[in-house]
């Protein structure tokens, strides 16, 4: 009878068995086992860790500022959205630090976003410290390297100084590397060295911008040459190959792109040195809405830049 099941707290009736008690499902919003906010970075690496997070999408709440002393990885099979707690949350490096703060695998995929108009999740990279290395054919980002899917949601991601090639305050990589933005801002960033942006694009990776806003960067502040804000890049990591050409492609479907810096174009495609010269990858761009305007560039494309060999 259902009269002898006393309930008890987290415990709820089985459909079809009113005498049966059942563990109440957990809520996703739990990162831990208190059901607490994340507030500092042990607390965010368990929380990823966590054997539910593994297989299970998991949404992490960031409920105080939080100082990074390594990486965060979104591992295969995982499915990770950070979101603040309805106050204004920051995700930090430590001082002096060069590593990424998240990076996603092949399988593995990341959000950001932000739980009301008010609050907001900003990555900050004030703190990050890229050392210049030479001419580099490895990959690198300050904010997210991303191998997955990686998707800014609503957030800000801003003051990164990127000084070494091919890297990007956001970078996508290989095939399935795919960087979705429906909102929020990447702003105030800086790169200074060529082959590489804010936003970098390579070996054959998507971005599709959905929404939000690309504005106040800038890839040449003292006589870059050869690079881009959005670098959307036509070469593959052995050379001139024909049996590996990546189609490294931007859509563009709504949001703003405005007032950044650049050599060769806000928006750069293709391939723009002669090293390595590459003739069989391609950058592709689609724009079917949004807007790119009072861009500036030294050298030509102050909006769009194409570029081929």
């Amino acid at each position: 009878e259902a009269a002898d099941c006393t309930l008890t707290d987290g415990c709820t009736l089985a459909e079809g068995h009113e005498g049966e008690c059942v563990p109440a499902p957990a809520p996703l919003m739990a990162p831990r086992a208190n059901g607490e906010p994340v507030t500092n970075f042990d607390e965010l690496w368990d929380a990823v860790r966590a054997e539910d997070a593994k297989t299970t999408p998991t949404t992490i709440v960031i409920g105080g500022d939080i100082e990074l002393t390594d990486t965060i990885t979104i591992q295969d099979g995982q499915d990770i959205t950070l979101v603040d707690d309805g106050e204004e949350r920051t995700i930090s490096h430590c001082a002096g630090s060069d590593f990424p703060a998240f990076i996603v695998q092949e399988e593995g995929e990341l959000t950001l976003t932000a739980s009301g108009e008010k609050s907001s999740l900003i990555i900050d990279g004030t703190n990050y410290s890229q050392s210049h290395t030479g001419y580099e054919k490895t990959v690198m980002a300050g904010a997210v390297l991303s191998y997955g899917e990686f998707t800014l949601e609503r957030g800000i991601i801003q003051n990164y100084e990127m000084n070494r090639m091919r890297s990007g305050a956001v970078t996508a990589h290989g095939e399935k590397g795919h960087f979705i933005m429906n909102g929020g801002s990447i702003q105030d960033n800086v790169f200074t060295d060529q082959y590489g942006g804010i936003v970098y694009i390579a070996y054959g990776a998507t971005f599709d911008m959905f929404g939000g806003e690309v504005h106040h960067n800038n890839s040449a502040p003292g006589g870059q040459i050869n690079n881009g804000v959005i670098y959307i890049e036509a070469h593959n990591e052995t050379g001139s190959d024909q049996d590996k050409f990546p189609t490294s492609q931007f859509n563009l479907y709504d949001g703003e792109i405005y007032e950044n810096h650049s050599y060769c174009g806000t928006v750069l495609l293709g391939w723009v040195a002669n090293q390595q010269p590459d003739f069989y990858s391609r950058a592709v761009m689609k724009m079917s809405g949004g807007v790119i305007r009072n861009n500036a560039a030294e050298y030509t494309g102050g909006g769009v830049f194409v570029a081929g060999q």
